[in-house]
């Protein structure tokens, strides 16, 4: 199980990680017919990690729960970030969305433990 430190971020990240949620949930960014396969989670379930955060989602257990929202989480970033977004896409997700692409690496890192807290 990977780690997961949503105490690392600070109030801004926190936000951040909110906004790309809402992208993700809401944008225009995944179809539905691959959803599923590149966040690792339902629309549905992603939208209930969204709610929750920076809480733990309901599910059917604690740990189905963390598992949830780590898989989320941690798939909404790496995609916003590495998926083949358009110029006008890029764009939406900074205007519409507030999500800055080139932070999010650095809230990934924090998040998952592969760089220093602040």
């Amino acid at each position: 199980m990977r780690n997961f430190h949503v105490e690392r971020l600070d109030a801004a990240e926190i936000d951040g990680v909110r906004r790309c949620l809402d992208a993700v949930c809401d944008g225009p960014f995944f179809d539905d017919w691959e959803f599923g396969t590149l966040m690792g989670v339902t629309r549905q379930e992603m939208s209930r990690v969204r709610d929750a955060w920076p809480g733990t989602p309901t599910a059917t257990s604690s740990e189905d729960a963390l598992q949830m929202q780590r898989v989320a989480v941690g798939n909404a970033l790496g995609n916003l970030l590495g998926y083949p977004l358009t110029n006008v896409e890029t764009a939406s997700l900074r205007d519409k969305w507030g999500v800055d692409r080139s932070l999010l690496g650095s809230i990934h890192d924090r998040l998952y433990g592969r760089s220093p807290e602040p």
